[in-house]
């Protein structure tokens, strides 16, 4: 079955969930958590053909490994549901507050890839700069 190619909105995401995760974190669970919060049907080796997903997937494991979590999750204990709750906005909380810390991070090579540019077309004689900044 083929599966269709992730947009960059889709790759933030993604890197967002990854980046945000709690616990044990493998290909099927994340592909689980893709599968029910951003309704993409995908698969490890898709994810997996993805540079920035594939490196913030293994950033975040190697971070764990290196910080010895291996959390499991436990549903034999009861919860409240306000305890829910507080851990679903706490969760959002750090999926876009890693998206913000992606954007920016995107935003910055972006801002550093325009001023280079900038600086080569200042180089070429008789280029005028306000027509490429106003186009007319």
């Amino acid at each position: 079955m083929a599966y269709l190619s992730l947009t960059s909105e889709n790759q933030r995401n993604i890197q967002a969930i990854i980046r945000s995760w709690n616990g044990k974190l493998t290909w099927n669970l994340l592909i689980n958590k893709i599968t029910n919060e951003l309704e993409i049907k995908t698969t490890r080796q898709t994810l997996n053909s993805y540079l920035s997903i594939k490196n913030e997937y293994q950033l975040k494991k190697y971070n764990q490994k290196k910080e010895g979590i291996n959390l499991l999750v436990n549903d034999s204990y009861p919860t409240i549901n306000l305890e829910i709750e507080n851990i679903k906005l706490k969760e959002k909380t750090r999926k876009l507050e890693a998206k913000i810390e992606i954007l920016e991070q995107q935003c910055g090579s972006q801002l550093k890839l325009i001023e280079t540019i900038f600086e080569n077309a200042s180089r070429i004689p008789n280029l005028d700069l306000n027509y490429l900044i106003e186009g007319t």
